[in-house]
């Protein structure tokens, strides 16, 4: 689970607290001045009581909530969980030819290799998830200020890789500042992913992410 999903259930349950210290503070405070034998004189309840009626109400005061748990019944089950894109990412300066940079999500490669042409880079997918898999791809080129579009509908076996760009065979990405995007859809799994690749001469930037 990242920092940013554990300080914010960090927050909620401090929030929850307060509500509750408030509300038993009012509610206990009024009893007080009530009294159970019907004096009248104002009494506020400590604030070391109210914390051990919320310990007594509260189920499991240190219980954390776990981001992975499926059973709507447990107490540390997160209801209305939001997706959050599992994302990865690398990139290289100074590449010469033949310089790689990848990243892997769900046992899928997403990867790019600096060409013989100074400028180009090629894409590729590699299923290395166990077993064959059909996707689809639709990739997009950004390159000085032209905008082209290719796609694929495969079945990849197991080990076997890809190019996106396979219409047009390998052309080269770097051409001033380019930018290829491909989404691809796991079918067999129903997961969709997106990878980028940023480039410009020798600086490459890929990320690759899963959506669904």
């Amino acid at each position: 689970m990242g920092v940013e999903k554990i300080m914010l259930y960090k927050i909620h349950a401090a929030a929850l607290r307060v509500c509750l210290r408030l509300i038993f503070a009012i509610a206990l405070t009024a009893e007080c001045f009530n009294g159970a034998d019907g004096a009248t004189s104002p009494v506020v309840a400590s604030k070391a009581y109210v914390d051990s009626a919320i310990t007594s109400v509260v189920v499991g005061s240190k219980l954390q909530a776990d981001w992975n748990q499926a059973n709507a019944a447990s107490a540390d089950f997160i209801k209305n969980k939001p997706h959050v894109p599992l994302s990865q990412s690398t990139h290289i300066t100074n590449a010469v030819v033949g310089n790689s940079i990848q990243v892997q999500i769900d046992g899928f490669v997403f990867k790019s290799t600096k060409q013989t042409n100074a400028n180009h880079w090629n894409m590729r997918i590699v299923n290395n998830t166990g077993a064959a898999v059909n996707v689809v791809t639709k990739a997009m080129q950004h390159w000085n200020n032209t905008t082209s579009s290719f796609g694929a509908d495969v079945t990849l076996a197991n080990g076997a890789e890809m190019n996106p760009d396979a219409d047009n065979g390998d052309i080269g990405y770097g051409n001033g500042k380019d930018i290829f995007i491909v989404n691809m859809f796991d079918i067999t799994n129903m997961r969709a992913y997106r990878t980028t690749l940023y480039v410009y001469v020798n600086k490459a930037v890929l990320v690759a992410e899963r959506m669904h």
